[in-house]
């Protein structure tokens, strides 16, 4: 098999025309992120002993192409379905739980807009460091037969529980993930686990006494004049039905 590393390096989304040295071979995408999708590409053509396609890559994407399947003569992949609906969930309410156990506040907040957890006045979501858990409700009306959700930002990881049902971790652009398998017609129930890196508890930390220190290290960090650190989902949340 040939197996060609694609990425995109820019900040910003391309459609790419690639053109690779062989040919008497069908290309296939494979995604390194979710195994399960691997998609026949579209629109490919063989010239002058190469193989042309066309690969459409978001922020900071990679996709290797894989060629493994002998194309005896041209057969038009299958087109990726085009998108029905999309909708957005930060439009909603969401309930935030943060540990206590971690420094967190002791009850949940509610939130009506995605920001890092630095922009909170409360100090002990400002400089939180672990994992908390959004909550929220969202209806499914189309009759779908793929559904992913999409993320702007998260900082830094998230695994992502649809009606109980474990669909994945993301903690890389793009922040995509199909949850065709867990959503279900009429009212779905999210959680969404999100945990950020020590940074920001460890500055944090430094500004109070040693007894009401969450975090303990041998040496100061001395993070006072570094800034903080981006935390939790940040951006647009969407659903997107195809």
């Amino acid at each position: 098999d040939d197996v060609y590393f694609i990425s995109n390096l820019k900040d910003s989304e391309q459609i790419i025309n690639l053109s690779f040295r062989i040919y008497g071979m069908s290309p296939e995408e494979w995604d390194p992120v979710d195994t399960a999708r691997i998609w026949q590409s579209y629109g490919w053509e063989i010239k002058n002993k190469r193989t042309f396609t066309t690969v459409r890559l978001e922020t900071n994407q990679s996709v290797f192409i894989v060629f493994r399947k002998p194309a005896l003569k041209y057969q038009r992949g299958k087109l990726r379905a085009g998108i029905r609906s999309t909708g957005n969930l930060s439009d909603n309410k969401w309930s935030i739980k943060f540990d206590e156990k971690m420094g967190g506040p002791a009850s949940p907040i509610i939130i009506d807009a995605f920001k890092s957890w630095t922009t909170q006045k409360d100090s002990s979501i400002k400089y939180y460091s672990g994992t908390a858990v959004y909550s929220n409700t969202f209806d499914i009306h189309d009759k779908r037969k793929f559904a992913y959700i999409t993320f702007d930002s998260i900082c830094n990881i998230a695994t992502i529980k649809i009606n109980g049902i474990d669909c994945g971790t993301l903690w890389t652009a793009p922040y995509q993930l199909d949850i065709t398998k867990a959503i279900k017609p009429g009212e779905n129930k999210i959680e969404i686990e999100v945990t950020n890196t020590w940074r920001n508890r460890l500055k944090g930390d430094e500004l109070l006494p040693a007894a009401q220190r969450t975090t303990f290290y041998n040496s100061p960090y001395n993070l006072s004049r570094k800034p903080l650190l981006p935390a939790g989902i940040i951006g647009d949340v969407k659903i997107i039905i195809r």
